[in-house]
């Protein structure tokens, strides 16, 4: 703790006992995460102001206009992600790209039935948009129909044997299935197939079934070699933190972890698990970004 906050604790303690310094520590957590939530908004207003920006500058480019449709999907505003959508569809009425937003909009909503139609409807419009292809495969796969899924992402590779979404997805279906063998014969199949392989995907399938059969150490060297080739990607990091943590090397997911922050502080999931390893860190970085504000 800083100073300050030290003195003030001091006095809460000594005029108010400890239930004067426990209301001034809980005042001082709901300053830090007000403060927080506010920045937060204030960043994505920002983002979305430079968007709108963008959108009145360019109202033929359908990029600013996809972009302001995500940054609702990103808040976890389901409807407004809909609405968005849906303007989206009326605005640019001849890009498939559009039309994906607007099922998976419905799927996160639940209305399955009509995220499906949208999609299939779109692929037969434009049978090699791979957003499209996506949406309908995850239909089939967000009523538990796995067969149906599998059928899609099959289908999807006899019309795009050179894309990778009717194999990364058919591979995500049978590894959540356990089966395990389809899923290493698929990676391979279409690791061969794509011009230029699978990318972390394929690494990750092969690091996933070494989990399955709780061979955690192989399934380390795996994400760590696929950090090798894209240090880039956050969640890399985070399945190789996990992984050689359950392999025993609590020292070694340690400094994995602690590179990791180091690079990725901004994304989510590393920082949850850099603070809950350690909260003392956590807790002191959080004091003093309220001590500063």
């Amino acid at each position: 703790m800083t100073p300050w906050i030290l003195a003030v604790l001091a006095a809460s303690l000594w005029i108010g006992g400890w239930y004067g310094a426990v209301r001034f520590i809980q005042r001082n957590i709901r300053m830090d995460r007000d403060t927080k939530a506010i920045s937060e908004l204030e960043s994505r207003a920002r983002t979305e102001a430079a968007i709108l920006d963008t959108m009145r500058r360019h109202p033929r480019s359908v990029h600013p206009a996809l972009a302001w449709a995500d940054l609702a999907t990103a808040a976890g505003d389901k409807p407004e992600a809909l609405r968005r959508a849906e303007t989206l569809c009326r605005m640019f009425p001849k890009s498939p790209d559009a039309q994906a937003r607007n099922a998976g909009a419905l799927l996160r909503l639940g209305r399955t039935a009509e995220a499906d139609g949208v999609a299939a409807n779109g692929l037969r419009r434009w049978p090699r948009s791979m957003a499209l292809a996506t949406q309908w495969i995850e239909a089939a796969r967000s009523t538990g129909d796995v067969e149906t899924a599998l059928a899609r992402a099959k289908a999807i590779r006899r019309k795009a044997p050179k894309e990778r979404a009717g194999y990364t997805y058919a591979i995500s279906v049978l590894l959540a299935q356990n089966r395990l063998e389809e899923a290493a014969e698929l990676n391979e199949a279409g690791h061969g197939a794509v011009p230029d392989g699978l990318g972390p995907d394929y690494d990750g399938t092969l690091a996933q079934i070494a989990e399955r059969r709780n061979d955690w150490k192989k399934a380390s060297e795996i994400w760590l070699a696929a950090i090798e080739k894209a240090p880039r990607l956050p969640h890399l990091h985070l399945a190789a933190i996990r992984a050689t943590r359950a392999s025993g090397d609590q020292a070694a997911a340690d400094t994995l972890l602690t590179r990791a922050f180091a690079m990725f502080s901004y994304d989510n999931s590393i920082k949850a698990e850099h603070d809950h390893r350690f909260p003392d860190v956590a807790g002191s970085a959080d004091t003093g970004r309220t001590a500063a504000s």
